[in-house]
């Protein structure tokens, strides 16, 4: 049979297929074996030739002789000819493939291991595809994931900088492994081991510390740090976990007696007069001014502008060190370049909506749904059926 049959936005061999099964059954296309019910004899053709497509509908009772390895050899014949638009020719050939296989029978051992190997070959194949895009979605699920935890860390920076304007600026994570401390239990006043002496080693003592003491104000709020122990408070100011404080000053990345994001020595008591180490009350004095004497550079009137300012430099020390924590960690998305002008004094814009870093999150791929076609039956005379087939296009 050979006719036009275009139906758009199909597949065309989905529904040459279609459409062949149901002109066979329709037609009762070949007679039912009485031997074997619900089986029959007939062969049908079917060739749309817009679509360039055909179908080889298949009576059940010759499932044993014409087997699937055959049908695709069958269509395979007759595939030079339809190229060249010599349909007759092409018809003729797939009858005398038909032929010959009919006389030959019921294929032998060798051609059945040959079929084996034939129809294992595109199971090995999907299998593989189907691994591969398992193995792509999880990797797209993890960067995704990790594109969103670097998306949070930016957003910390930023609101941590707006806090900053503010005047009272809140660390809510370990400035070293980025993850967050612990609530606190209420009314817990515990802070954390102060380092006094700057020796990871030796005995550190709990002691109780407010905005009066501390730059940093999550001192007072945070009393666990993300590795469930007391948060490491050092002199200047800034916090850590215990554990990562240890592991940086064990690992040799740090020096024991410097805090690694102001640079202050916070080994001796002279360091609390530094710049960075101001109490954060803005109401507060020093005990012994100096009568009479010129106020060095390094410190600071305590009124609400300076105290503010004080807060910002300090906040933007801790900052770059996290984008500089943040690069090492997450180098696929913060890159050197990026920091670098992230740090400078002249940048004022979102971390999180930067364009270098959003682009990393816009591209998104959209799965391809297959869709499957549903054969279409329908009533007959001359009581043959389809019992399946082969098809393809040229």
């Amino acid at each position: 049979m050979e006719m036009s049959f275009h139906h758009r936005g199909r597949d065309e061999e989905a529904v040459a297929e279609a459409y062949a099964r149901f002109l066979h059954d329709k037609w009762g296309v070949g007679l039912e074996c009485p031997a074997d019910s619900g089986t029959s004899t007939g062969l049908l053709l079917f060739l749309s030739v817009h679509d360039r497509a055909m179908y080889l509908s298949r009576g059940k009772a010759l499932e044993r002789v014409l087997t699937n390895h055959r049908l695709d050899r069958i269509l395979g014949a007759a595939k030079p000819h339809f190229r060249r638009d010599d349909y007759a020719a092409g018809v003729l050939a797939v009858l005398k493939e038909i032929q010959r296989y009919l006389e030959l029978g019921e294929p032998d051992d060798a051609e059945k291991q040959e079929e084996l190997l034939a129809n294992l070959f595109p199971i090995m194949a999907f299998g593989t595809l189907l691994g591969f895009v398992f193995l792509k979605k999880q990797y797209d699920d993890r960067q995704a994931r990790t594109y969103a935890q670097v998306e949070s860390h930016l957003s910390e920076l930023d609101r941590g900088r707006a806090e900053a304007l503010q005047g009272h600026y809140q660390c809510r994570s370990c400035p070293i492994c980025l993850e967050d401390f612990q609530q606190p239990l209420p009314s817990s006043t515990d802070d954390g081991d102060v380092d006094g002496d700057g020796d990871d080693n030796a005995a550190t003592s709990t002691a109780t510390t407010t905005t009066t003491t501390t730059t940093n104000t999550t001192a007072d709020r945070c009393t666990i740090g993300s590795d469930g122990q007391p948060l490491k408070l050092l002199r200047c100011g800034h916090v850590f976990d215990e554990t990562c404080w240890s592991e940086w000053v064990t690992a040799g990345v740090g020096n024991v007696r410097i805090c690694p994001i102001c640079k202050q020595d916070i080994a001796t008591t002279t360091a609390m007069r530094s710049t960075t180490n101001v109490p954060d009350n803005p109401t507060a004095q020093p005990q012994h001014p100096p009568p009479q004497q010129q106020q060095p550079q390094n410190l600071m009137r305590f009124n609400n502008g300076n105290q503010n300012d004080r807060v910002l430099r300090q906040y933007q020390r801790e900052r770059n060190f996290r984008l500089q924590r943040m690069m090492m960690r997450f180098p696929q998305y913060i890159r050197q370049d990026q920091v670098a002008r992230w740090t400078s004094t002249t940048y004022n814009g979102s971390l999180v909506r930067d364009p270098s870093f959003t682009r990393h999150g816009s591209s998104t791929s959209a799965g391809q749904q297959g869709q499957y076609r549903g054969a279409i039956h329908g009533g007959g005379f001359g009581g043959g059926s389809s019992g399946g087939g082969r098809g393809a296009s040229w």
